[in-house]
């Protein structure tokens, strides 16, 4: 999906996020709570030329934005500027 966006876009897929913490699915999950708390820590913002930098983070499918929120507070913590979300659908 992101390799989709990225050339429909005209923008790089790049690897500044690393997945630090195993989770359960979170389809698995069925109350806000629980996919929140799933999720909570689950990614860290790579500091390689982060700075100042927009993102757009691609995801399937919204549901409670859990996995998103997280990356996107990744991004954020090591100096991304503005970081943006794109799903395919909600469910």
């Amino acid at each position: 999906i992101a390799l989709f966006f990225s050339q429909l876009l005209q923008y790089p897929v790049t690897e500044y996020l690393l997945r630090k913490k195993n989770t359960l699915s979170q389809a698995q999950l069925k109350n806000n709570k629980d996919r929140y708390t799933n999720m909570r820590g689950a990614f860290e913002g790579l500091e390689k030329d982060v700075r100042d930098k927009n993102f757009v983070l691609v995801d399937d499918v919204l549901t409670t934005g859990s996995t998103l929120k997280d990356a996107a507070r990744a991004l954020k913590q090591v100096g991304a500027k503005n970081v943006l979300a794109l799903t395919l659908a909600k469910g």
